[in-house]
């Protein structure tokens, strides 16, 4: 695995971690449930956790991308395709810059 990919795995870990406690901590306290939902009525804490973990399948959909399909030494961001064009469809302004169109 190369280095930044170890070191984004860190991140998430490290993140989801500090998430996952903060939202015990919440719960355990008295008015945790309700700070935790942010206060929305009980008959919507079906559709919530649905849609959160809906939302962790995403998440983890994308990660498996990120660490499983890239090459790290591959990637550009902020620099447009590898090979810049000067034509109108561009859509990175970097990439218009890097070969000189105005």
């Amino acid at each position: 695995m190369h280095v930044q990919s170890i070191a984004l795995l860190v991140i998430v870990i490290l993140g989801g971690t500090a998430v996952v406690a903060a939202m015990c901590w919440l719960r355990a306290k008295a008015a945790g449930s309700d700070a935790l939902w942010g206060g929305s009525r009980p008959a919507c804490d079906p559709c919530n956790t649905v849609s959160m973990l809906v939302s962790v399948a995403g998440y983890f959909a994308v990660l498996y991308y990120v660490f499983v399909r890239l090459d790290p030494p591959e990637v550009l961001i902020g620099v447009g395709p590898a090979s810049p064009s000067c034509s109108p469809s561009s859509f990175s302004y970097s990439s218009r810059r890097l070969c000189g169109c105005p």
